[in-house]
């Protein structure tokens, strides 16, 4: 009787120990899942910030800057410590207008510099998976600096002549420049008034992207605070509005493409002769393999 009870009192004392080990694993874990929450939601919103703040920039045209044509400075570029030949903006209203834009990369900056200071925090708990959302906007930023440093607007004399419209004037650059030159210029603003040349065909689907890159950073949130069973709906979902994103192209102008890759990098490419829903059968093609291949790196990688 006396060994039974020296029994049971042992049992009861491994119960107890494990009941407390348990509690406390449980409570690591819902700590580290409510800190993990916690700098999710605020990398996620700062990727909003960094939204608002791309669509801020790129509002204002060029043609609007085109009756001032006055304007003699030279200009540097946006990337400071870098001087040569190269390294000062156009005369005129091109000059002006990229000058305005080059004031406006200071809050992408700032944008991009917060994000990626919540993506070190939050890849913490996550792994590498997030960082595809953050090479979208950090990609975007140096794509739009590239566009600054390359715009290239040969003033000539023609083009000064008072009493010339704002249109005409555009028109008769734009039907002598290569696409890239037009790519350049257009990338930097969200309308076009009197741009408008028949030769060139501009495609603009950047609000279309952005409300489904929203739709699926809602979906990342929700996919957190989902249940256990709800959580693979919602991975497929999310799979899904990723999949969309990457197969399609975002702006084109003429022969140049912008379009975004598998690890969230948005691509400059140039494909002479190439029509927009040819170049989106280019870049599907193979793309799911490509992006079983990268979530699985994500996933047992890092």
């Amino acid at each position: 009787m006396a060994e039974f009870i020296k029994l049971l009192s042992s049992i009861s004392v491994l119960i107890a120990a494990f009941a407390g080990f348990n509690a406390i694993n449980k409570w690591k874990a819902e700590k580290f899942d409510k800190e993990k929450i916690s700098f999710m939601e605020m990398f996620y919103d700062s990727l909003i910030d960094c939204k608002k703040a791309f669509s801020d920039f790129r509002k204002g045209n060029f043609d609007e800057d085109c009756e001032i044509e006055n304007i003699t400075e030279t200009l540097d570029v946006v990337e400071p410590n870098y001087h040569d030949e190269e390294s000062v903006l156009p005369y005129g209203p091109l000059g002006y207008f990229l000058k305005g834009k080059r004031e406006k990369i200071s809050r992408l900056n700032e944008c991009n510099h917060k994000t990626e200071e919540l993506l070190d925090d939050y890849m913490k708990f996550s792994g590498g998976y997030p960082s595809f959302y953050f090479n979208i906007f950090d990609s975007l930023k140096k794509e739009l600096i590239s566009c600054i440093n390359n715009a290239r607007f040969e003033y000539k004399e023609g083009f000064i002549v008072h009493g010339i419209d704002n249109e005409f004037k555009l028109k008769m650059y734009f039907e002598k420049a290569e696409d890239s030159q037009i790519f350049d210029i257009l990338m930097l603003q969200d309308e076009y008034r009197y741009i408008e040349v028949d030769k060139y065909i501009v495609v603009n689907k950047f609000e279309e992207f952005f409300k489904r890159l929203v739709v699926l950073i809602g979906m990342e949130i929700r996919f957190e605070h989902s249940s256990l069973f709800a959580k693979p709906v919602r991975l497929v979902k999310i799979m899904y509005l990723k999949h969309r994103l990457r197969s399609s192209v975002i702006y084109n102008v003429g022969s140049v493409f912008l379009y975004m890759d598998v690890d969230g990098f948005v691509v400059r490419k140039e494909e002479d002769g190439a029509g927009l829903s040819d170049f989106e059968k280019k870049i599907s093609k193979g793309l799911v393999l490509k992006e079983i291949k990268y979530s699985a790196e994500k996933l047992f990688l890092e």
